[in-house]
């Protein structure tokens, strides 16, 4: 029953940020604190359970268990590893700091194991997207429209919208097979 709420909680946050990245090419920042403020909850609260403080009639109750990628090692490893390798490429201004920070916040969330294999998955999709663009506009055209700078509208190639829908699709994948893509 717990992974099934944690995958619908999960499935919420991503369908926030893709959205709003499609849109607005903005991810909130009050989204992502909120999503790493719960998932902490719950490895705090599994935790707990398995420590035996939460001990019901002499057994520890299964639907508070979380799915198997999550760990407090694999998602401390995910979100450190999310803010090591990703944070040079904002200071290369190659990535959106709201890129790095939903990299790392995915990497907390499914763990180094599922981040990953979607990051890789999602940079794939966000490169095909941008390859779509320069084939309907013209190189001259995309380039332009890309280092354009709006106050009403980002521009660019939605990389945490793909990020978002790969998330989505490996922890929904995961939940159904029982086992990572790769």
């Amino acid at each position: 029953m717990f992974p099934i709420i944690w995958l619908a909680l999960f499935g919420i946050f991503t369908l926030l940020i893709i959205a709003g990245d499609f849109k607005k090419r903005r991810i909130s920042n009050q989204l992502l604190l909120l999503a790493f403020a719960v998932q902490a909850g719950l490895l705090l609260l599994a935790f707990a359970v398995q420590a035996g403080l939460l001990l019901l009639n002499g057994f520890a109750p299964d639907f508070l268990a979380l799915p198997a990628y999550i760990s407090w090692r694999q998602c401390v490893t995910g979100f450190l590893m999310g803010l090591l390798v990703f944070f040079p490429l904002w200071s290369l201004k190659l990535l959106g700091a709201g890129d790095v920070k939903l990299i790392a916040t995915l990497g907390f969330l499914l763990g180094f194991a599922g981040l990953w294999q979607v990051v890789l998955v999602a940079t794939v999709l966000t490169g095909l997207h941008a390859v779509v663009i320069v084939l309907l506009q013209g190189w001259l055209q995309a380039r332009a429209n890309w280092w354009q700078e709006s106050k009403e509208k980002r521009r660019g190639v939605p990389y945490g919208a793909w990020l978002g829908i790969t998330a989505l699709a490996w922890a929904v994948s995961y939940h159904w097979s029982g086992h990572a893509w790769f």
